[in-house]
């Protein structure tokens, strides 16, 4: 198998290496694909079975935790070692006791996501796990790190935008584009399908700052329309808007 043969299912928009390939008893083919961009980036699992490309899922980390023939394949692939959602940045519970307001854990949120850009403490290539691939996969992880040294506690999600989305919806408030109280608020579109998504942190301006795959560092990566015309309008993905809950939070940030 090589890259042309299942580039009709890959995300066209970035580019692809693929990082190990299994056989089944059946002949058919199965490649463990790494997919990145600027900033976004995923590893996904496609097939070519009966000759024919197909994407098994645009993220692996999708199916991690599950208990399912997709599972059972990956765990074929000797050197991939899916993590588990509680492995890394359990999102915080409510808090029982005094909170923050909700003006100043946005500003602590914004204050950090600023602080971050080019900052060595928010380098993924060294400082994010293993399975982040030298931080290429880091962006969940790197809203997770702004979040927690800002307030404590992190987001939740893990390494995955697909986790977080779920910690969001759960805990923190989702805001329509119209009624957005301004920076601190966590941008995110999430990978659906064979469309590979992102999250960021927005800022002042409309700019948003988020992890860069290309750099492996906390960069002021895009503004909202940029973000909104790509992610939203080109790939198709839904631009969701979230408040952190000050209730999850009982304590100023570690600043």
């Amino acid at each position: 198998m090589d890259l042309a043969d299942i580039a009709s299912v890959l995300d066209p928009k970035l580019t692809s290496e693929i990082v190990e390939t299994i056989h089944d008893e059946a002949g058919n083919q199965y490649a463990l694909v790494l997919q990145s961009g600027e900033y976004e980036s995923a590893l996904s699992l496609v097939g070519l079975v009966d000759g024919e490309p197909m994407l098994l899922t645009g993220d692996v980390w999708d199916v991690a935790g599950t208990d399912n023939d997709l599972q059972q394949l990956l765990a074929k692939f000797a050197q991939f070692d899916l993590p588990s959602v509680e492995e890394y940045d359990d999102p915080a519970v409510m808090a029982a006791g005094p909170t923050i307001s909700q003006e100043a854990l946005n500003i602590l949120v914004h204050e950090t996501a600023i602080w971050g850009v080019d900052n060595p403490e928010m380098n993924s290539r060294e400082l994010s796990p293993p399975e982040t691939r030298g931080g290429k996969l880091g962006c969940a992880w790197a809203v997770n790190r702004i979040v927690k040294r800002a307030c404590g506690q992190p987001v939740g999600g893990g390494l995955q935008t697909a986790f977080m989305i779920l910690s969001l919806r759960q805990q923190d408030r989702e805001v329509p584009v119209g009624e957005i109280p301004g920076p601190g608020v966590i941008v995110i579109s999430p990978t659906s399908g064979g469309q590979i998504g992102h999250v960021g942190i927005l800022g002042e301006n409309d700019k948003i700052y988020s992890n860069s795959t290309k750099f492996g560092m906390w960069k002021q990566s895009h503004t909202v329309d940029a973000w909104v015309a790509y992610y939203g309008k080109e790939k198709g993905l839904p631009v969701f808007y979230f408040e952190l809950n000050p209730r999850r939070y009982s304590k100023p940030a570690l600043m």
